[in-house]
């Protein structure tokens, strides 16, 4: 789903006039995060059944803190430590679109944790660690990049887009390590 985001944003910022962001590509990268999360929950729970309230409490907090972090980042100007007065006057709908993927990024990121946690003494434990290290990367990037989108600081040849390539890179091997293994 990620490529086909891709592909669509590369089209809008390429060869249209539009702006690639938001766009239909959108709905792609909203895609990824609901198969990637269905992937974790169906692995995790798969081999881990019996699982206590206090993990889902730290998937839960780790997403929270993420997303305070974006929140905090965007919203206060870090010379005075006020709210940001473009973010109240016109910039709210940019700030809420990525906070939704964020959000989605950070809940990833917890659960690529829990993840690794669970299987981090089994014959699968690099390859969740070395998942988590890449959903790690993606979220990095997805925090980066949303707040650059409300900075106006987002250009083509941005360093994010390196972390998202390294995050993919990750992602990847770690998978075709877990179908290795198994």
């Amino acid at each position: 789903m990620g490529t086909a985001g891709d592909i669509t944003y590369i089209y809008y910022d390429w060869y249209t006039d539009e702006a690639p962001w938001p766009s239909i590509a959108e709905v792609f990268f909203l895609a990824f995060y609901f198969f990637a999360g269905y992937h974790l929950v169906k692995n995790i729970r798969y081999f881990k059944k019996d699982l206590k309230w206090t993990p889902k409490i730290g998937v839960a907090a780790t997403a929270i803190i993420i997303v305070a972090i974006f929140a905090v980042w965007s919203l206060f100007d870090t010379e005075t430590g006020e709210i940001d007065p473009a973010m109240i006057e016109g910039e709210e709908f940019d700030f809420y679109f990525g906070l939704i993927f964020v959000a989605g990024s950070a809940i990833l990121f917890g659960l690529a944790l829990l993840g690794a946690a669970v299987f981090r003494d089994s014959i699968l434990g690099k390859a969740w660690l070395l998942l988590a290290a890449g959903i790690f990367f993606f979220t990095v990037a997805d925090v980066w990049y949303y707040h650059l989108e409300l900075t106006d600081g987002y250009t083509t040849t941005h360093f994010v887009n390196t972390l998202w390539v390294l995050s993919n890179a990750a992602i990847v091997y770690a998978l075709y390590k877990h179908k290795k293994t198994i």
